[in-house]
């Protein structure tokens, strides 16, 4: 059975997260070392980007997250450098709530059948 105090801590994450912004992860791939070091430049001083995975070579793909705010510009620059990308998860939020909630109910149908074992 799920706890009143998850519930809690889950409805006030709900509450907190529904004002942040909109974050999206961008697969990426450099296919020079130009592009390489232009991604390694922004990956060691871009504060508003979070690289899941870092630039290290042409052809190696590259993740990083980014808020609604800040894509539009990346995504300029990377056009004007011709730099790869598509996006891997469109609203990482969502994604994340969906994989909470996934938990959530599997632990509880474990604990509740674990609960319903005769001992």
């Amino acid at each position: 059975m799920i706890s009143n105090r998850l519930v809690v801590v889950v409805l006030s994450s709900l509450l907190v997260w529904t004002s942040a912004k909109k974050f999206s992860v961008l697969r990426l791939k450099p296919s020079t070392k130009a592009d390489v070091d232009f991604l390694h430049d922004l990956y060691m001083n871009d504060v508003k980007l979070d690289f899941w995975k870092s630039p290290t070579e042409p052809g190696k793909e590259v993740h990083v997250m980014v808020n609604d705010e800040a894509e539009e510009n990346l995504l300029l620059s990377l056009d004007a450098r011709n730099i790869s990308h598509s996006v891997m998860i469109e609203d990482v939020k969502k994604y994340a709530f969906l994989y909470l909630f996934t938990h959530i109910l599997y632990l509880s149908t474990r604990a509740r059948n674990f609960l319903a074992t005769p001992v």
